[in-house]
């Protein structure tokens, strides 16, 4: 089983290793709950998931009504801290990732989570679904700093 070229695989969170759209979801609609907003669908919400927190909740602000930089800025830290508090309620890993990880730990391949949720709600949520033993390291949207999220916004730029 030696065969496989790598020695650590890194695996995105949100979407790939875990479907986090109902937790993320729930997080959102808490935030435009307090601004007297409507609440958004999962299925309008998952679209907006995958370039951080802020991202995403700015994107629901402009669905629900537009969004103000200072309503942004005050209500982004109710947002995470929600999240932070009910991180895996409807998160669940996708069907075949165990059996997955089960084949490239066979193979001596350690497993690794790049995301840009934050590393401390990274870690957490991990562990709260019993899967932080499995991963070598987990590095988040700040574990580097502002400049090194995904995807690069030195990349972006050019």
């Amino acid at each position: 089983m030696a065969d496989f070229p790598f020695d650590i695989v890194g695996f995105d969170l949100d979407g790939t290793l875990f479907d986090t759209s109902v937790d993320l979801t729930d997080a959102v609609n808490h935030a435009l709950g307090l601004l007297g907003r409507p609440p958004l669908s999962v299925e309008t919400v998952k679209p907006m998931i995958g370039r951080g927190g802020k991202h995403m909740l700015q994107q629901g602000l402009e669905a629900s009504g537009g969004c103000d930089p200072e309503v942004l800025e005050r209500t982004y830290p109710e947002l995470l801290a929600f999240y932070g508090d009910n991180l895996t309620r409807g998160t669940y890993a996708f069907p075949g990732l165990i059996e997955a990880m089960d084949t490239l730990e066979a193979r001596g391949v350690k497993l690794a989570i790049v995301t840009n949720k934050s590393e401390s709600l990274a870690v957490k949520l991990v562990a709260e679904l019993a899967l932080d033993h499995r991963f070598a390291c987990v590095i988040g949207g700040d574990t580097m700093g502002p400049d090194n999220r995904k995807p690069s916004p030195k990349e972006s730029a050019k």
